[in-house]
């Protein structure tokens, strides 16, 4: 787990809009990273990870069972699980859509992101971040009660774009994509010279941005396009308040995949878990598992 610049300490609005100013962004860094992709960063996660991700448990089926027996999970819900869905979508950081710039058409990949956690804290991150709230900090066991957690373990060594800013070679792959002419205007016209951290680099105060995509963007989705990448690793955007004055992150892996296909050929699910008010977690099982 690497530690995080403090880039944006006062909390905002999210609701990224793709102004014209984002839409040149996204495209600048979407152009100079797919030019780059041949020289990013790799590393190289062994067969048998484990990986976490949650999910809406009002999408899992559940079968029939005698009284007393554990509940059985569909098969195909197992599945879904493991799908990506959001190659022509606009939701997440890193994949997705990248919008129309000018004369230029909209690009949409037939690989989308697979987003799972590393660490538990960057799970448990992600999941406040996005928990129905409308003020203060929401009970955990209110954000889990829906939730289904879900274990996966990867099947062959992956091909991962390192996204560990202390780890060799990642800045400097950062610093080739930043000094592209294009990709410099649209930071210095997004204000991220000043933007932020004095100590962070402008693009990664723009690739890190709680409120604006755009860079984060472009950026994954080139990698995307690269059929030789198979995900990226790097760390949560989002943290949570553990104690008081103690904010915790952790690391997430995008796994890059066919959109609404399985992504089997590099994970495999080995448990889900739900609970409920007043009960412990449960583990039901697969169906025929």
């Amino acid at each position: 787990m690497s530690v995080r610049w403090n880039l944006n300490p006062t909390p905002q609005t999210p609701g990224p809009s793709w102004t014209l100013g984002r839409r040149e962004l996204c495209r600048a860094v979407y152009e100079a990273t797919n030019r780059l992709s041949c020289f990013a960063p790799m590393d190289y996660p062994v067969s048998g990870h484990v990986l976490r991700r949650a999910i809406d448990k009002k999408y899992l089926r559940f079968l029939p069972t005698s009284t007393g027996q554990k509940r059985l999970i569909d098969l195909n819900s197992v599945k879904q699980a493991i799908c990506p869905r959001d190659a022509e979508s606009d939701g997440n950081r890193f994949t997705g859509l990248v919008p129309d710039s000018g004369k230029l058409p909209r690009i949409i990949l037939s690989r989308g992101g697979l987003y799972l956690s590393e660490h538990h804290s960057a799970l448990i991150a992600e999941m406040m971040e996005y928990a129905p709230h409308t003020t203060g900090t929401p009970i955990f066991l209110d954000v889990a009660e829906p939730k289904c957690m879900v274990m996966v373990k990867v099947v062959r060594d992956l091909n991962l774009v390192n996204m560990d800013f202390f780890a060799p070679g990642t800045l400097n792959f950062l610093e080739q994509i930043q000094q592209d002419n294009k990709v410099f205007k649209a930071l210095v016209d997004e204000g991220y010279l000043i933007k932020g951290s004095p100590k962070a680099p402008p693009l990664v105060k723009a690739l890190f941005d709680p409120d604006d995509y755009s860079a984060a963007r472009g950026f994954g989705v080139a990698l995307v396009s690269n059929p030789d990448i198979d995900g990226m690793r790097v760390e949560s955007a989002r943290e949570f308040i553990s104690v008081p004055d103690v904010s915790e992150t952790g690391d997430n892996v995008v796994l890059f995949s066919e959109n609404f296909k399985p992504a089997d050929d590099k994970v495999r699910v080995i448990s889900m878990h739900t609970t409920e008010f007043g009960a412990s977690w449960t583990s039901p099982r697969f169906a025929g598992a």
